[in-house]
């Protein structure tokens, strides 16, 4: 896969979470009492004793990361 950036080529890999479920959250939003995300879109989970992850490229070039939007679960 080429960047969309620079037109580099990106390393394919995979996003890895630790515990909790990977979320993205718009920058305006907040954290509901602190820690709920709400209007965000979860990714898959790996059940609860694996980890979670999902597919992404990264550009070294540029330093930009594509993240695969079919590993979302919202």
């Amino acid at each position: 896969m080429n960047c969309a950036k620079c037109e580099n080529e990106m390393v394919a890999g995979n996003l890895l979470g630790d515990r909790y479920a990977l979320k993205w959250m718009p920058g305006n939003e907040k954290l509901t009492l602190g820690v709920l995300a709400k209007n965000a879109i979860t990714f898959k989970s790996s059940g609860m004793f694996g980890r979670p992850k999902v597919e992404a490229f990264v550009c070294h070039d540029c330093q930009t990361m594509v993240i695969d939007m079919n590993g979302k679960t919202k």
